[in-house]
Protein backbone atom coordinates (compact mmCIF):
# COMPACT_ATOMS: atom_id res chain seq x y z
CA UNK A 1 0.00 0.00 0.00
CA UNK A 2 1.57 3.36 -1.38
CA UNK A 3 1.64 6.00 1.38
CA UNK A 4 0.04 9.29 0.49
CA UNK A 5 2.97 11.89 -0.21
CA UNK A 6 2.89 15.28 1.92
CA UNK A 7 3.19 18.12 0.53
CA UNK A 8 3.98 21.49 2.34
CA UNK A 9 0.08 22.62 1.99
CA UNK A 10 -0.70 19.32 4.60
CA UNK A 11 2.21 20.70 7.03
CA UNK A 12 0.59 24.70 6.93
CA UNK A 13 -2.44 23.10 7.45
CA UNK A 14 -1.51 21.05 10.50
CA UNK A 15 0.91 23.90 12.55
CA UNK A 16 -1.72 26.38 11.41
CA UNK A 17 0.75 28.81 9.05
CA UNK A 18 0.90 29.86 5.77
CA UNK A 19 2.79 27.73 2.75
CA UNK A 20 5.27 30.48 2.52
CA UNK A 21 6.04 30.20 5.97
CA UNK A 22 6.42 26.15 5.61
CA UNK A 23 8.64 26.58 2.90
CA UNK A 24 11.05 29.18 4.56
CA UNK A 25 11.68 26.94 7.51
CA UNK A 26 11.87 23.73 5.61
CA UNK A 27 13.53 24.88 2.04
CA UNK A 28 15.82 27.69 3.29
CA UNK A 29 13.61 30.17 1.12
CA UNK A 30 12.95 32.73 3.64
CA UNK A 31 12.67 36.13 1.51
CA UNK A 32 10.12 38.45 3.44
CA UNK A 33 8.40 35.68 5.50
CA UNK A 34 9.38 36.01 9.42
CA UNK A 35 8.18 33.35 12.00
CA UNK A 36 9.34 32.52 15.58
CA UNK A 37 11.77 30.35 16.61
CA UNK A 38 8.20 28.68 18.35
CA UNK A 39 6.58 27.91 14.55
CA UNK A 40 9.94 27.19 13.57
CA UNK A 41 10.21 24.13 16.14
CA UNK A 42 6.07 23.22 15.45
CA UNK A 43 6.73 23.16 11.52
CA UNK A 44 10.04 20.82 11.76
CA UNK A 45 8.57 18.48 14.21
CA UNK A 46 5.36 18.13 11.91
CA UNK A 47 7.42 17.32 9.25
CA UNK A 48 9.59 15.06 11.04
CA UNK A 49 6.78 13.32 12.26
CA UNK A 50 5.09 13.38 8.90
CA UNK A 51 8.39 12.17 6.99
CA UNK A 52 8.24 15.50 4.79
CA UNK A 53 10.25 14.57 1.44
CA UNK A 54 9.97 17.85 -0.91
CA UNK A 55 10.37 17.45 -4.65
CA UNK A 56 14.13 17.33 -5.55
CA UNK A 57 13.42 18.88 -8.70
CA UNK A 58 11.23 21.41 -7.37
CA UNK A 59 13.72 22.18 -4.32
CA UNK A 60 16.29 22.85 -6.68
CA UNK A 61 15.25 25.08 -8.79
CA UNK A 62 14.27 27.41 -5.86
CA UNK A 63 17.43 27.18 -5.23
CA UNK A 64 18.63 28.17 -8.99
CA UNK A 65 21.03 24.66 -9.28
CA UNK A 66 20.70 20.88 -10.41
CA UNK A 67 21.07 19.35 -7.50
CA UNK A 68 24.01 16.84 -8.70
CA UNK A 69 28.23 16.82 -8.43
CA UNK A 70 29.81 15.29 -11.50
CA UNK A 71 32.52 13.63 -10.99
CA UNK A 72 34.59 13.08 -13.81
CA UNK A 73 37.85 10.76 -15.08
CA UNK A 74 39.49 9.74 -17.58
CA UNK A 75 40.02 6.27 -17.02
CA UNK A 76 37.37 4.69 -13.95
CA UNK A 77 40.23 2.97 -11.91
CA UNK A 78 41.38 6.76 -11.13
CA UNK A 79 39.11 6.58 -8.38
CA UNK A 80 41.51 4.19 -5.73
CA UNK A 81 39.03 1.60 -4.03
CA UNK A 82 35.57 0.94 -3.61
CA UNK A 83 35.85 2.81 -0.40
CA UNK A 84 36.15 5.86 -1.52
CA UNK A 85 33.48 5.77 -4.13
CA UNK A 86 31.31 5.30 -1.44
CA UNK A 87 32.73 8.21 0.93
CA UNK A 88 32.16 10.42 -2.45
CA UNK A 89 28.55 9.40 -2.67
CA UNK A 90 27.69 9.11 1.00
CA UNK A 91 29.09 12.82 1.27
CA UNK A 92 27.44 14.08 -1.52
CA UNK A 93 23.99 13.06 -0.61
CA UNK A 94 24.58 14.31 3.19
CA UNK A 95 24.76 17.42 1.43
CA UNK A 96 22.44 17.16 -0.80
CA UNK A 97 23.51 16.33 -4.08
CA UNK A 98 23.65 13.44 -6.25
CA UNK A 99 26.31 12.02 -7.73
CA UNK A 100 26.85 11.89 -11.83
CA UNK A 101 29.91 9.75 -12.75
CA UNK A 102 31.21 10.61 -16.58
CA UNK A 103 34.41 9.43 -18.74
CA UNK A 104 36.78 12.12 -20.07
CA UNK A 105 37.81 11.08 -23.66
CA UNK A 106 38.70 13.37 -26.37
CA UNK A 107 39.99 16.67 -25.41
CA UNK A 108 35.97 17.81 -25.33
CA UNK A 109 34.35 19.55 -22.89
CA UNK A 110 32.21 16.77 -20.46
CA UNK A 111 28.99 16.34 -22.04
CA UNK A 112 26.79 17.00 -18.22
CA UNK A 113 29.49 20.44 -18.54
CA UNK A 114 28.65 21.12 -21.43
CA UNK A 115 24.66 20.50 -20.90
CA UNK A 116 24.50 22.05 -17.70
CA UNK A 117 23.47 19.53 -15.63
CA UNK A 118 26.20 19.28 -13.07
CA UNK A 119 26.53 22.27 -10.01
CA UNK A 120 30.60 21.29 -9.53
CA UNK A 121 33.17 19.07 -10.63
CA UNK A 122 35.45 16.90 -8.77
CA UNK A 123 38.31 15.36 -10.61
CA UNK A 124 40.84 12.37 -10.06
CA UNK A 125 43.01 13.93 -12.85
CA UNK A 126 44.66 16.83 -14.20
CA UNK A 127 42.91 17.32 -17.89
CA UNK A 128 45.33 20.39 -19.10
CA UNK A 129 45.30 24.20 -19.17
CA UNK A 130 43.13 24.46 -22.07
CA UNK A 131 40.38 21.71 -20.54
CA UNK A 132 40.35 23.45 -17.50
CA UNK A 133 40.26 26.92 -19.15
CA UNK A 134 37.46 25.61 -20.69
CA UNK A 135 35.59 24.36 -18.27
CA UNK A 136 36.06 27.46 -16.10
CA UNK A 137 34.32 29.46 -18.95
CA UNK A 138 31.28 27.85 -17.52
CA UNK A 139 31.37 29.02 -14.02
CA UNK A 140 31.11 25.91 -11.82
CA UNK A 141 33.14 25.19 -9.24
CA UNK A 142 36.44 23.02 -9.71
CA UNK A 143 37.58 20.67 -7.08
CA UNK A 144 40.98 18.57 -8.44
CA UNK A 145 42.17 15.75 -5.81
CA UNK A 146 46.17 15.33 -6.04
CA UNK A 147 47.23 16.27 -9.32
CA UNK A 148 50.17 18.31 -7.51
CA UNK A 149 48.96 21.34 -9.75
CA UNK A 150 50.24 23.73 -7.78
CA UNK A 151 49.17 27.06 -10.17
CA UNK A 152 45.54 26.12 -10.10
CA UNK A 153 43.16 27.14 -7.78
CA UNK A 154 40.85 24.08 -6.71
CA UNK A 155 43.71 21.61 -6.15
CA UNK A 156 43.86 19.50 -3.14
CA UNK A 157 47.30 18.26 -3.48
CA UNK A 158 48.99 15.51 -1.28
CA UNK A 159 52.74 17.18 0.57
CA UNK A 160 55.25 14.82 -1.25
CA UNK A 161 57.60 17.06 -0.36
CA UNK A 162 57.00 17.02 3.10
CA UNK A 163 56.77 13.08 3.17
CA UNK A 164 60.38 13.13 2.05
CA UNK A 165 61.57 15.17 4.57
CA UNK A 166 59.63 12.69 7.27
CA UNK A 167 60.95 10.17 5.92
CA UNK A 168 64.66 10.79 5.20
CA UNK A 169 64.82 12.11 8.74
CA UNK A 170 63.13 9.37 10.43
CA UNK A 171 65.69 6.63 8.61
CA UNK A 172 68.27 9.17 9.55
CA UNK A 173 67.16 9.00 13.42
CA UNK A 174 67.27 4.79 13.00
CA UNK A 175 70.94 4.76 11.66
CA UNK A 176 70.02 4.20 8.05
CA UNK A 177 71.67 6.18 5.27
CA UNK A 178 71.71 4.96 1.96
CA UNK A 179 67.42 5.57 1.04
CA UNK A 180 66.09 3.92 -2.30
CA UNK A 181 62.59 5.09 -3.69
CA UNK A 182 60.30 1.77 -5.67
CA UNK A 183 58.15 3.27 -7.52
CA UNK A 184 54.71 2.08 -8.74
CA UNK A 185 53.05 4.75 -9.89
CA UNK A 186 52.71 7.12 -12.52
CA UNK A 187 55.72 9.39 -14.60
CA UNK A 188 54.34 12.65 -12.33
CA UNK A 189 54.31 11.00 -8.83
CA UNK A 190 57.40 9.43 -9.71
CA UNK A 191 59.02 12.60 -10.77
CA UNK A 192 57.74 14.46 -8.03
CA UNK A 193 58.98 11.98 -5.15
CA UNK A 194 62.41 11.75 -6.93
CA UNK A 195 63.11 15.22 -6.35
CA UNK A 196 61.53 15.32 -3.34
CA UNK A 197 63.92 12.71 -1.83
CA UNK A 198 67.24 14.10 -3.68
CA UNK A 199 66.04 17.76 -1.59
CA UNK A 200 65.92 15.82 1.71
CA UNK A 201 68.90 13.65 1.35
CA UNK A 202 70.89 16.88 0.36
CA UNK A 203 69.02 18.44 3.58
CA UNK A 204 70.25 16.10 6.09
CA UNK A 205 73.95 15.21 4.25
CA UNK A 206 72.58 11.68 3.38
CA UNK A 207 74.10 10.31 -0.01
CA UNK A 208 72.37 10.49 -3.03
CA UNK A 209 68.86 8.85 -3.19
CA UNK A 210 68.22 5.87 -5.83
CA UNK A 211 65.03 4.78 -7.17
CA UNK A 212 63.38 2.71 -9.79
CA UNK A 213 60.09 2.71 -11.46
CA UNK A 214 58.75 -0.98 -11.94
CA UNK A 215 57.71 -1.81 -15.16
CA UNK A 216 55.73 -4.99 -14.32
CA UNK A 217 52.68 -3.22 -11.58
CA UNK A 218 50.27 -5.26 -11.93
CA UNK A 219 50.48 -8.06 -9.94
CA UNK A 220 47.02 -9.39 -10.36
CA UNK A 221 47.58 -9.92 -14.07
CA UNK A 222 50.39 -12.54 -13.00
CA UNK A 223 53.35 -10.30 -12.97
CA UNK A 224 54.34 -11.15 -9.17
CA UNK A 225 57.16 -13.17 -10.31
CA UNK A 226 58.71 -11.06 -12.99
CA UNK A 227 58.12 -7.96 -10.57
CA UNK A 228 60.24 -9.89 -7.31
CA UNK A 229 63.33 -10.55 -9.84
CA UNK A 230 62.76 -6.68 -10.99
CA UNK A 231 63.00 -5.93 -7.15
CA UNK A 232 65.91 -8.17 -6.86
CA UNK A 233 67.75 -7.00 -9.35
CA UNK A 234 67.51 -3.16 -8.72
CA UNK A 235 68.74 -4.28 -4.80
CA UNK A 236 71.57 -6.26 -6.20
CA UNK A 237 72.79 -3.00 -8.31
CA UNK A 238 72.49 -0.95 -5.01
CA UNK A 239 73.72 -2.88 -2.51
CA UNK A 240 74.53 -0.32 0.07
CA UNK A 241 70.84 0.56 0.62
CA UNK A 242 69.47 -0.02 4.15
CA UNK A 243 66.40 2.02 3.90
CA UNK A 244 63.55 1.40 1.12
CA UNK A 245 60.33 3.51 0.30
CA UNK A 246 58.04 1.49 -1.48
CA UNK A 247 55.16 2.95 -3.48
CA UNK A 248 52.25 0.86 -2.67
CA UNK A 249 51.65 -1.86 0.34
CA UNK A 250 51.04 -4.56 -2.45
CA UNK A 251 54.21 -4.95 -3.67
CA UNK A 252 55.56 -5.13 0.07
CA UNK A 253 55.12 -8.77 -0.40
CA UNK A 254 57.71 -9.06 -2.92
CA UNK A 255 60.34 -6.74 -1.53
CA UNK A 256 59.90 -8.91 1.55
CA UNK A 257 60.82 -12.27 0.35
CA UNK A 258 63.72 -10.24 -2.59
CA UNK A 259 65.44 -9.02 0.86
CA UNK A 260 64.69 -12.49 2.68
CA UNK A 261 65.95 -13.95 -0.54
CA UNK A 262 69.31 -12.02 -0.51
CA UNK A 263 69.68 -12.97 3.61
CA UNK A 264 68.82 -9.29 4.39
CA UNK A 265 66.76 -8.61 7.50
CA UNK A 266 64.35 -6.09 8.62
CA UNK A 267 64.82 -3.86 10.46
CA UNK A 268 68.16 -5.07 11.59
CA UNK A 269 69.85 -4.82 7.91
CA UNK A 270 66.81 -2.30 6.14
CA UNK A 271 63.93 -0.38 7.21
CA UNK A 272 60.98 -0.12 4.88
CA UNK A 273 57.92 2.14 5.17
CA UNK A 274 55.23 2.13 2.37
CA UNK A 275 53.59 5.33 1.23
CA UNK A 276 50.01 3.29 1.19
CA UNK A 277 48.56 2.77 4.27
CA UNK A 278 46.21 -0.87 3.34
CA UNK A 279 45.49 -3.27 6.81
CA UNK A 280 44.50 -6.04 5.05
CA UNK A 281 48.59 -5.87 3.95
CA UNK A 282 50.68 -4.30 6.33
CA UNK A 283 49.23 -6.54 9.12
CA UNK A 284 50.15 -9.97 7.63
CA UNK A 285 53.67 -8.80 6.88
CA UNK A 286 56.24 -9.48 9.28
CA UNK A 287 57.24 -7.73 10.47
CA UNK A 288 54.61 -5.63 10.79
CA UNK A 289 55.02 -2.68 7.57
CA UNK A 290 55.36 0.59 8.34
CA UNK A 291 53.37 3.22 6.43
CA UNK A 292 51.86 6.77 5.38
CA UNK A 293 48.56 7.80 5.46
CA UNK A 294 46.68 11.68 5.15
CA UNK A 295 47.49 13.58 8.84
CA UNK A 296 44.56 14.07 10.89
CA UNK A 297 42.65 11.27 9.16
CA UNK A 298 41.56 13.41 6.27
CA UNK A 299 39.81 11.65 3.89
CA UNK A 300 40.27 13.72 0.66
CA UNK A 301 37.64 12.89 -1.59
CA UNK A 302 35.10 13.45 1.31
CA UNK A 303 36.85 17.16 1.84
CA UNK A 304 36.67 17.58 -2.00
CA UNK A 305 32.59 17.36 -1.90
CA UNK A 306 32.79 19.46 1.33
CA UNK A 307 34.29 22.43 0.13
CA UNK A 308 32.52 21.84 -3.64
CA UNK A 309 29.48 21.75 -1.66
CA UNK A 310 30.20 24.95 -0.07
CA UNK A 311 31.88 26.48 -3.34
CA UNK A 312 28.35 25.97 -4.85
CA UNK A 313 26.18 27.36 -2.16
CA UNK A 314 28.69 30.28 -1.28
CA UNK A 315 29.51 30.99 -5.34
CA UNK A 316 33.24 31.33 -3.55
CA UNK A 317 36.07 29.90 -5.56
CA UNK A 318 37.38 26.86 -3.67
CA UNK A 319 41.07 27.87 -2.22
CA UNK A 320 43.43 25.11 -2.72
CA UNK A 321 45.16 23.31 -0.11
CA UNK A 322 47.94 21.19 0.79
CA UNK A 323 47.38 17.77 2.17
CA UNK A 324 50.32 16.45 5.02
CA UNK A 325 51.02 13.20 5.58
CA UNK A 326 52.15 10.94 8.40
CA UNK A 327 54.17 8.27 9.32
CA UNK A 328 52.41 5.35 11.04
CA UNK A 329 55.64 3.30 12.35
CA UNK A 330 55.42 -0.47 12.94
CA UNK A 331 57.90 -2.83 13.10
CA UNK A 332 59.63 -2.09 9.81
CA UNK A 333 61.05 0.99 10.26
Amino acid sequence: MNAKKVTISKIAELCGVSRQVVSAVLLGNKGTVGFSEQTRSRVEESAQKLNFRPNRTWLNATRNRHGSIGVLLKNIHMIPGAGNVSGIVTESKRQGFLTTLDLFSNNEIPQFVREDVVDGLLLFEDLGDDIDAMIREYKIPVVYININNFNRPGCLNYNEAGLMDQLAQRFKEKGKSQIALINTSDELFYELRQKALAKACSKLNLPDAVSVNLTHRNIAQGFYEESLEEIKGFLKKYPAVDAIIIERDKFAPNLYQALRDMGRSIPNDVSVVSIQNDPRIHKLLDPHLSSCTLADNVQPDVLGIQLLCEAIRTREPVPSQLLNYEIIERNSI
